[in-house]
């Protein structure tokens, strides 16, 4: 963030930091194998039952990767 050329020049009076995860209680798994494991994991599904509805909820923005994977996989 230093080397925004937006905020060069800025002086920082406050700064927050959401360390919300930082904590060593939350391991989450590689974004990738998250990815594959919902791709894998639909794609024995609708193979098992083709009427199968996968449906995924997308309360804010970063689920791009785990749709397009899945519409990849589904042939979709």
């Amino acid at each position: 963030m230093e080397t925004y050329p937006e905020l060069l020049g800025c002086r920082v009076q406050t700064l927050y930091l959401d360390t919300t995860y930082c904590s060593p209680e939350y391991t989450f798994p590689r974004q990738q194998e998250v990815i594959n494991f919902a791709a894998s994991t639909a794609f024995e599904l609708v193979t098992l039952n083709p009427r199968t509805l996968v449906v995924c909820g997308s309360y804010s923005v970063g689920k791009e990767k785990v749709f397009l994977a899945l519409a990849e996989v589904l042939g979709v």
